[in-house]
């Protein structure tokens, strides 16, 4: 009957359908793997700024250990020099002496 043209057949119209859609999903690709970098970046930034908060909160943590130790010797040394036993001590003699007469 008619001849069909290689354009209309049915193999070439899912062809073209097909390349169309290829370059749609580059396009797509494209899109996505740009907010991968994105997202990747926003990760990497994250990251780094949780490094940081985690350095800053051992230095608070040792800072809080030192004072500790510090307070605690601090106690011990005015128990010592407030207790009886340093009133007894023949030592306190120099240690509490004015140094002009």
């Amino acid at each position: 009957m008619f001849p069909q043209s290689a354009s209309t057949t049915p193999s070439a119209r899912q062809k073209s359908k097909a390349y169309t859609s290829g370059i749609a999903a580059g396009v797509e690709d494209e899109k996505y793997h740009a907010k991968y970098k994105e997202l990747k970046r926003k990760v990497k930034e994250i990251e780094l700024d949780n490094d940081k908060l985690k350095f800053k909160v051992l230095m608070a943590k040792k800072s809080i250990q030192r004072m500790k130790i510090e307070r605690a010797y601090a106690y011990s040394d005015s128990i010592l020099f407030s207790s009886d036993v340093f009133a007894q001590c023949p030592l306190r003699a120099s240690l509490c002496r004015a140094p002009f007469p």
